[in-house]
């Protein structure tokens, strides 16, 4: 027998670290059988910044530099896109870029 929230959270845990978004790591939550709901619910009580989160992962990839140009600010907007972060989050990032 298995506990899903513990699963659930040490999964999430080691997600994060790996620099994913909360969309995703959802999405591959349910796609190993954890309801979306726990998923969620688990998300939420880990208590985590995402606004920083979503900033130490573009820093990660692309330095301290702001995108010089559209197409980059695109480029690096998949990319985030991609791990999983929010449209939203995704916009406060470059809207606040160091």
């Amino acid at each position: 027998m298995q506990n899903d929230a513990r699963y659930a959270e040490a999964y999430s845990r080691n997600r994060v670290a790996k620099g994913y978004g909360s969309l995703r790591i959802t999405r591959e939550l349910c796609e190993r059988g954890v309801a979306g709901a726990l998923a969620e619910q688990v998300l939420v009580t880990m208590d985590i910044d995402w606004e920083e989160h979503i900033r130490a992962v573009r820093r990660k990839k692309y330095g301290l530099q702001a995108p010089a140009s559209f197409r980059e600010q695109a480029q690096q907007s998949r990319f985030l896109q991609y791990r999983g972060f929010t449209s939203e989050q995704i916009r406060m990032a470059f809207s606040n870029s160091e």
